[in-house]
């Protein structure tokens, strides 16, 4: 595994592990963290978070200088740059990156967990909102159950504690495997001492499209077990970006490389919704009759299942299942 492996997943584990998760974007282009948070970014595990009116001036890096949106026109400035006005240096250019921030994509990291450990996305459930989830549960011999769970943040107590009781609700404390962001061990007055919790980077490294266990430090073998009813209802766009996968009543469905592009579209889009010239723009298609519902005529369960079209507007909108509803916001 390479060292930017080690960092990145180090990286990640920082920022969800701190009740602040954003990155801005000096130390995501600029600091010790920047080759980490390239990686997190190609990966898609670190997302837009807005721009801030102001930052530290480019010039003195003391002063907190204005940000000024509509700049003189005396100015020229690049796409990739912004004027920043200074109390102490007056005007400032400044890479236009300075402004921005950066959070990481926790839904995205348990795409990569759950692929990690060869589980499918039926098993997954949110126990505490944007902090403990329910990955799945797997029987590595006959007898014998393991439950995963993903915790950010057990180093707070009201966190292990609610944890610790949902686990002896579900009579799974025992046989629950807890990975985490936070170190390990947990402290012996933690909720969860004596609890299989293991810490992310002390079990593996983040890679392409999936998080990388290391065998020899974490045993996660073994068949999924799916109960009736979650099977039943899994409509989901989890794996689309990352295997080119939708999940439809619990089927899994090969997706082309133009269907693709067209739901990761949707989904990368601030409010999940495009114009068809933006779409199209977004999807790379030449096409002038370009035209989504010709796209995914074979499998219309999928176009209808997950997009919706105004014929008024014309736009196309994402279908937000209740298995997506925690990460597709």
């Amino acid at each position: 595994m390479s060292t930017a492996q080690i960092e990145a997943t180090a990286l990640m584990c920082r920022l969800l592990d701190q009740a602040d998760t954003r990155i801005n974007g000096k130390a995501l282009f600029e600091g010790p963290w920047a080759p980490a948070a390239q990686s997190l970014l190609r990966e898609r595990l670190l997302r837009f978070a807005g721009d801030l009116p102001s930052a530290t001036c480019y010039d003195c890096w003391v002063e907190l200088a204005r940000v000024v949106d509509d700049p003189p026109k005396s100015t020229t400035l690049g796409d990739d740059q912004v004027l920043q006005m200074c109390p102490e240096c007056g005007p400032v250019v400044a890479p236009a990156y300075i402004r921005k921030t950066y959070q990481p994509a926790a839904e995205q990291l348990i795409t990569h967990l759950v692929i990690g450990l060869g589980l499918m996305p039926q098993g997954v459930r949110v126990i505490q909102p944007g902090v403990v989830w329910r990955l799945g549960t797997t029987q590595p011999r006959p007898g014998q159950l393991h439950t995963w769970y993903f915790a950010r943040t057990l180093h707070e107590l009201v966190v292990a504690q609610a944890l610790r009781e949902h686990l002896q609700g579900e009579g799974v404390l025992q046989d629950a495997m807890i990975l985490t962001t936070s170190e390990t061990p947990l402290p012996a007055f933690s909720p969860l001492a004596g609890a299989q919790v293991r810490s992310l980077p002390a079990v593996g490294r983040l890679g392409q499209s999936t998080f990388e266990f290391l065998d020899n430090r974490l045993k996660t073998g073994g068949a999924q077990v799916v109960a009736a009813e979650e099977r039943a209802h899994t409509n989901t766009l989890r794996y689309t970006a990352s295997e080119g996968l939708v999940y439809w009543q619990g089927q899994a469905i090969r997706l082309t490389r133009q269907q693709k592009a067209i739901l990761v579209a949707l989904i990368d889009s601030r409010d999940h919704e495009l114009g068809r010239d933006a779409l199209r723009a977004a999807t790379g298609s030449k096409d002038e009759k370009f035209s989504p519902s010709k796209t995914f005529q074979r499998i219309p369960e999928v176009y209808h299942g997950f997009i919706h079209y105004d014929d008024d507007e014309e736009r196309y909108a994402l279908k937000i299942s209740d298995e997506d509803a925690h990460w597709l916001k």
